[in-house]
């Protein structure tokens, strides 16, 4: 029987892209694994401790469009400018560009924020992470999240576990 309340949908076995009722998408299979916990990181405007994260390489279709969202559990500075990045890799694993997506101010914690994104024509794989800056370029601005959910389509349905982590 399939299953979608907090879960991934898995059909006969097998997990599904994609989820409509009444002609309207309400579940998109998350594409990250482990992203029920929360992370944290320092943003300073312009650096950040990125190298840190727990960072996945996600497999593309530079054909495809994709919604990276993630939930901002706090933040030490309110309201927070906050986007989400994505650096886009070849097959080969080298480097091709940075998609940035729109800023959006966060004002109270537990917000939840999305981007969407098109691969370059030559992306195969992709590193996801969201960052904030601060109010000032003097001072850190810490962030704590969680939820990151990145999905096939143009729509930010709401978050789910991959398939693989509740298998």
């Amino acid at each position: 029987m399939p299953t979608i309340n907090g879960r991934a949908c898995i059909v006969n076995g097998t997990p599904v892209d994609k989820v409509f009722s009444d002609g309207r998408q309400v579940y998109g299979r998350n594409l990250l694994t482990g992203t029920s916990m929360n992370k944290q990181g320092i943003v300073v405007a312009g650096k950040n401790d990125i190298d840190n994260y727990d960072k996945q390489k996600i497999d593309v279709n530079p054909n495809d469009q994709y919604v990276y969202s993630t939930n901002i559990v706090s933040s030490t500075v309110y309201p927070l400018l906050f986007r989400n990045y994505i650096l886009w890799f070849d097959k080969d694993g080298k480097y091709i560009s940075i998609s940035i997506g729109e800023n959006e101010t966060v004002n109270i914690s537990n917000s939840r924020i999305s981007n969407l994104f098109t691969p370059p024509q030559n992306a195969s794989k992709a590193w996801l992470y969201p960052a904030a800056l601060g109010q000032t370029r003097d001072s850190d601005t810490s962030i704590v999240w969680n939820h990151e959910k990145f999905e096939i389509g143009t729509i930010a349905t709401p978050w789910t576990p991959a398939p693989e982590d509740v298998m």
